[in-house]
């Protein structure tokens, strides 16, 4: 039979105390979990107290669905902050990281107004976009009148052009007629000039001719007078 006082005996508890203190000291130890959303789980209404116990004074009564921030934890307990801004313990089994039905409802309710908002919104916008639009169809329609009208008067001023063209070369031709004309005029002039210098000179010694001839004539005639004269 062993002795209670046996040194292997003594040896294996001494061993196993720190064991199961340090296992003691994990276990009740606060675990640190600042900054995690954790929510209250759907059940009555949940205390949070001023310390880790029932005998402690109740700081807040929190409803099922409340969200509430988790400051540290232990096995039991949990040390939260309220959305009122009170800190303090309450049994770690109401809490859960699962947001409940009812939050998430509300939540869609909001989602749910803000997207009927958003689609008024796009509605208005799409009614605007609408005129814009007809507005760019209406001048796009006058912008197309207004190329076909210029496409016309460039084809009619082509023709002008081409018309216009013409002309000036059947101008230009008469012009060079014309001036063929004049010298011709001009030549024909001269020689009429000649011609009439001519005839005057002619017309001239004709008639010088005449007056000699009648000069002669009369002098003949005068002579024989005399002769009769003189023979009586």
């Amino acid at each position: 039979m062993t002795s209670k006082y046996d040194p292997e005996n003594v040896s294996r508890r001494l061993i196993g105390y720190p064991v199961v203190m340090i296992l003691s000291v994990l276990l009740l130890a606060p675990l640190v979990a600042q900054g995690e959303t954790r929510y209250v789980q759907p059940s009555c209404e949940v205390m949070l107290r001023r310390g880790q116990g029932t005998e402690f004074k109740i700081l807040e009564v929190l409803s099922d669905g409340a969200k509430v921030e988790l400051l540290e934890e232990t096995e039991l307990w949990a040390r939260v902050r309220s959305e009122g801004g009170r800190e303090g313990w309450l049994p770690k089994r109401f809490l859960t990281d699962i947001q409940p039905a009812k939050n998430r409802l509300d939540e869609l309710e909001k989602q749910r107004g803000l997207l009927e908002e958003q689609n008024r919104e796009l509605q208005q916008q799409v009614a605007v976009l609408q005129e814009q639009q007809t507005a760019l169809e209406e001048q796009l329609h006058l912008c197309v009148q207004e190329r076909d009208k210029a496409v016309h008067d460039y084809s009619g001023l082509k023709d002008k052009a081409a018309s216009i063209e013409k002309v000036m070369a059947e101008r230009k031709e008469l012009q060079e007629e014309v001036s063929r004309l004049r010298s011709q005029v001009t030549t024909l002039e001269n020689d009429n000039g000649a011609l009439r210098k001519s005839s005057s000179l002619r017309w001239f010694l004709a008639g010088s001719g005449v007056l000699l001839v009648g000069w002669l004539l009369g002098l003949a005639s005068g002579k024989g007078r005399r002769r009769k004269s003189s023979l009586l």
